[in-house]
Order: structure tokens, then sequence, then C-alpha cells
């Protein structure tokens, strides 16, 4: 065999273990059971009642939700724009990951390459129950080569960072009504 051509083996044998090994670092694929819920608030069985956006560089925004109804109660009491309000909740209680992994900054996935050592947002919620849930959002993933976006998120309480294909920082704007021009 050539020397030409041993050196091409060689060449993409090591990018092959490279690229295994940044899976294996990147993310611990969760692969868990076959056929099991993939769901970030899996308990979540009860309506929203409550939900709260906290934007790093902004002012906080809450929301009432009773029924088919909305109403902004922070910064300022006002009606809200139910049906936008309506869709989030669904995202937040349907929302599901495509690959989750334990943070670790000598790893190079650390909750600063993640953004969530600063997230973007910080989304909570309380269902009817009274039960509250917490949502650090942080960057946007990388993906090579896709048109899908992902961004790294992190329950309250999970010591994981999970992957959503969602652009969860554009999705989670304020649910205001719209003003009117006179």
């Amino acid at each position: 065999m050539k020397a030409r051509n041993i050196l091409v083996l060689l060449t993409l044998l090591a990018v092959c273990a490279v690229a295994l090994l940044i899976d294996r670092i990147d993310c611990d694929a969760d692969r868990g059971q076959p056929g099991a819920s993939r769901t970030l608030f899996e308990d979540l069985d009860a309506a929203i009642r409550t939900l709260r956006i906290e934007p790093a560089d902004g002012q906080a925004i809450e929301i009432v939700l009773d029924g088919e109804a909305a109403r902004l109660v922070e910064p300022v009491s006002a009606p809200a724009n139910a049906e936008k309000a309506t869709s989030l909740v669904e995202l937040l209680k349907t929302l599901s990951y495509t690959r989750a992994f334990a943070p670790a900054a000598e790893e190079g996935l650390g909750d600063p390459q993640t953004g969530l050592d600063q997230p973007r947002l910080d989304v909570s919620f309380t269902d009817a129950d009274g039960k509250q849930y917490r949502l650090l959002i942080g960057r946007e993933a990388p993906t090579l080569g896709t048109g899908i976006v992902e961004t790294y998120v992190r329950p309250a309480r999970s010591g994981r960072t999970f992957v959503v294909a969602q652009d969860l920082a554009a999705t989670s704007t304020p649910p205001t009504r719209p003003t009117i021009a006179t």
C-alpha cells in the first residue's frame, strides 16, 4: 500500500475518532428506555395559571391565565393576548428535548458555553395545583448544516442541560395586547 493511501486512511480514522469523542462529550444521548417520554415537564398535568418571563436584558412580565382569558399583572395590570399566552403555555407543557448531558466545564460544555450561567430568559410558571416550575433558557445550540434552531435549557432543580429543537428566546416574547393607533 502506498504511503499516501495510508496517510489518507489514518486521517479518516482520526476524523471518525474525533467525531465520536465530540458526540460522547457533547451529549449523553439520553437514550433511556425505548418509547420513553422526552418531555421536560413530565409531571405537569394541571393547567398553567401563572406565567412569568424574565429576560436578562429587560423587564419581567407576569401573566395570569383564567380559562380562555389572560391578564398581564406585571409590569402593569392590563388585558393580555390570550391566544399568544395560551400557545406559550402549550409549548411549555409539551416541550421535549433532543438530547441531554451533565454540564462539565472541563469538557467544554459548562454553563458559560451553553449560556446557562447567565440565561437569556428565566421562565417560571405555576399550575392549577399550585406546583411551581422554572426553566432557564441559554444560548442557541450550534447545528451544522441544518435549518433547525436548537436551544440549551435547564429546568430548575435539574443537574442536566437539555437541548430543545426550538428557538425559545424568540418564541417566548411577551404575550401583551398590541396597541392600536387612533
